[in-house]
């Protein structure tokens, strides 16, 4: 693993333990091994690592917008193929030794909300292109007549709000979120839209 990339994701293990204020430079030399002079080879400061580190795990790869396109063409198997991202993120992240997905981006979001300036707008960015694409498969489910013409705006946001409530539910859980859990919630709100 190149020294930029082991940095990126140490600090992304440190900032989901520990808040911003409390992750050192003597925590990231110890946990990825290298010099503060390699560090700060990489990024000018602390400061710089948590913005990628923000940008990258957070609003990257917990994003919808990443499932594939081939996978939206029914709200049935976007559902799934939903399902089986949040298990995939979960199985990488106990594979880092977070065993509560939830409750590590709890700590490092509540640690961006106050000390990423921008997080507050690109947060709300991020949130509106994930309701887009939910919106999106459920107005082609919709139009194909998958489920029912009902508003396609309400069913997108309960169906978003099935996966953020379970989130914050699963916080102080020892495992987090079960995905066998969430993908009954949804499925059976498809059944109901059916």
């Amino acid at each position: 693993m190149k020294s930029k990339d082991r940095i990126i994701l140490e600090a992304f293990k440190l900032f989901c333990t520990k808040p911003y204020d409390q992750v050192t430079f003597s925590d990231l030399e110890k946990t990825t091994r290298l010099s503060r002079g390699a560090i700060l080879y990489h990024f000018s400061s602390k400061e710089k690592i948590f913005y990628e580190v923000i940008d990258k795990f957070v609003l990257a790869e917990h994003a919808i917008k990443t499932i594939d396109k081939k996978n939206r063409d029914t709200l049935h198997k976007f559902i799934i193929s939903f399902v089986e991202k949040v298990e995939y993120e979960k199985k990488t992240m106990n594979e880092l030794g977070l065993n509560n997905i939830n409750l590590a981006l709890l700590n490092i979001e509540t640690s961006a909300y106050t000390f990423y300036p921008e997080m507050q707008k690109v947060a709300k960015k991020w949130f509106d292109e994930e309701f887009s694409v939910w919106e999106e498969v459920v107005g082609n489910a919709i139009s194909t007549k998958e489920i029912r013409n009902i508003d396609k705006h309400t069913v997108a946001r309960l169906l978003e709000k099935i996966y953020f409530g379970g989130s914050f539910l699963s916080i102080p859980l020892k495992n987090g979120i079960e995905p066998d859990e969430l993908k009954k919630d949804l499925l059976f709100i498809y059944q109901l839209l059916k």
